[in-house]
């Protein structure tokens, strides 16, 4: 079973205008996080034939960022608020070029979207599907060992959310290993949910 104590995450803390050289280093952050947001729109808007060298300079930008996890963010949230049809795909490509990155990030949003479910909280937390989507299918073609990628996957498995279990299987399929082929089998045989069954056959039976 994996625990999330096992892993190391960042504790990011607000700064205000009169904390001196602390604000700077948020304003850098934030302007960054902007830029990054408006190259990501362009990426999305672009037609066919200039997106390859815009997708280049957004991995670049995102690879070099002093705060990365605050631009994954900006691509999540952009992506999955944007009207183009490809746009989850756009961020699937561009999250699963970043390697190592991808993961570390991956871990450290599931351990922020535990924190925030509160089952004393008047209000009902509801995870992000399509950030999940996003996350998992990156995550499951980044250059990183295999183990590491089913790790990540595997942890969500369990979700009680419909939304995500389906990115789960989705990801399982693109990693296409004994493994994940062998954890597909079990979805198939005794998940709960007929849909994530049914799922889970039909990407069994295209990696088999």
């Amino acid at each position: 079973m994996t625990r999330l104590l096992d892993f190391d995450f960042d504790t990011r803390t607000e700064v205000t205008a009169n904390e001196g050289p602390a604000a700077n280093v948020q304003t850098r952050t934030s302007a960054g996080a902007a830029l990054f947001r408006h190259m990501v729109r362009s990426l999305l808007s672009a037609p066919a034939l200039k997106r390859a060298s815009l997708r280049q300079s957004v991995i670049r930008r995102l690879l070099g960022a002093r705060e990365p996890y605050s631009c994954i963010d900006e691509l999540l949230d952009t992506c999955s608020s944007s009207p183009t049809v490809d746009r989850l795909d756009i961020a699937i490509d561009v999250l699963s070029s970043t390697g190592d990155l991808a993961i570390r990030y991956a871990w450290d949003y599931l351990i922020r979207d535990v924190q925030q479910w509160n089952p004393y909280s008047s209000r009902a937390y509801e995870p992000n599907h399509d950030h999940w989507y996003i996350l998992l299918r990156a995550v499951s073609r980044c250059a990183v060992p295999e183990d590491a990628r089913l790790r990540m996957i595997c942890a969500c498995k369990n979700a009680a959310r419909r939304g995500i279990v389906e990115a789960v299987v989705e990801a399982l399929g693109d990693l296409a290993s004994e493994g994940s082929r062998e954890i597909l089998r079990t979805f198939v045989n005794s998940h709960t949910d007929p849909f994530i069954r049914n799922l889970a056959a039909e990407v069994l039976a295209d990696v088999e």
